[in-house]
């Protein structure tokens, strides 16, 4: 525990080499309306994976792998543990994929926002009233850029 495993599959490589470049890019300690780039995560399509001899679903090796870079990532920018963002909330994300492939953008916000849950950001995904999605531009070895902020009466960001 602690440490991230060493499988070799594409996605983890990739995942490893944005984690490299994302530790103390900010030092804050709220990330409430900050822009946080994390890599990108992996897709619904991967999530779960079936155990052998039928006993089963788990989640997928990727999926483990990106949360915990997630929870460290925001742990290494925040220098303390992560603040819950006050509900009800809108999240802004920035998906750039690594090329023009067809990527669908919906694919890969549960795992994001289930990996940003799970690292403190916010208590659950119920308390999403908001959310925004749209692509950004290609970048090498894909990225997601997401803010998070607290909604107001008036419905603007607070």
């Amino acid at each position: 525990r602690g440490h991230l495993p060493e499988e070799k599959t594409e996605a983890v490589t990739n995942m490893r080499a944005a984690f490299a470049v994302a530790p103390g890019a900010l030092s804050i300690v709220s990330l409430a309306g900050q822009w946080i780039t994390l890599p990108m995560g992996p897709t619904v399509n991967h999530y779960y994976v079936n155990q052998q001899g039928g006993r089963g679903r788990l989640l997928g090796r990727d999926v483990r792998v990106y949360r915990r870079i997630v929870y460290y990532s925001l742990r290494e920018l925040t220098k303390t543990p992560v603040r819950q963002i006050p509900a009800p909330l809108r999240v802004e994300v920035e998906l750039s994929f690594y090329s023009k492939a067809k990527n669908d953008l919906d694919n890969r916000m549960k795992g994001l926002l289930d990996a940003l849950r799970l690292a403190g950001m916010f208590k659950d995904d119920s308390e999403i009233d908001e959310l925004y999605i749209r692509r950004g531009p290609i970048v090498k070895d894909g990225r997601c850029r997401v803010k998070i902020t607290t909604i107001t009466q008036e419905g603007v960001p607070a």
